[in-house]
């Protein structure tokens, strides 16, 4: 059952990345980032299946892509990788780790750039893993502000 609401948090997650229309956001609001992010219009949002490992998924949940072409010249597709964890307990540092493991993983295979890597819990982290995500500058979402996000682009929020 916990990985039923799970998948229906991403699929939730995928809907709001839906609504983004470029508009700019406020970083610390809503990604505990300094600044203003721009919410992109994404050409398409794939939900990851992954591979399973005893019993625990291992790969990225969403990828949004779109790709900027500047001066007629072709560009590598720019994408946010997203990891959605609805879980009854707080992310730690080692969950960051094989975030970042993964994320480079896909990043390598595909050739994004630029990237935005964006984590949401649930249920927030544990203070090893805040510092995990600020030194690598990795945008991240606690349910009060993925549900202020969600908001701000049209949706409600997920439960609590």
């Amino acid at each position: 059952m916990n990985n039923f609401i799970g998948e229906v948090a991403e699929v939730y997650v995928e809907a709001v990345m839906r609504g983004f229309d470029g508009r700019e956001a406020d970083g610390m609001a809503f990604f505990n980032t300094a600044g203003t992010f721009t919410l992109p219009v994404f050409d398409r949002i794939e939900r990851r299946g992954g591979i399973v490992k005893k019993g625990i998924p291992v790969e990225i949940d969403l990828t949004g892509k779109w790709t900027e072409a500047s001066s007629g010249e072709p560009s590598a597709p720019s994408a946010w990788l997203v990891q959605v964890k609805y879980t009854s307990d707080p992310i730690g540092a080692e969950d960051i780790r094989k975030f970042l493991k993964q994320t480079d993983k896909v990043i390598a295979k595909k050739g994004y750039a630029p990237v935005t890597l964006w984590y949401f819990s649930k249920r927030g982290y544990a203070p090893d893993a805040v510092q995990s995500l600020q030194q690598a500058g990795v945008l991240y979402s606690t349910l009060d502000q993925f549900n202020a996000l969600a908001k701000q682009v049209g949706f409600f929020g997920l439960p609590k």
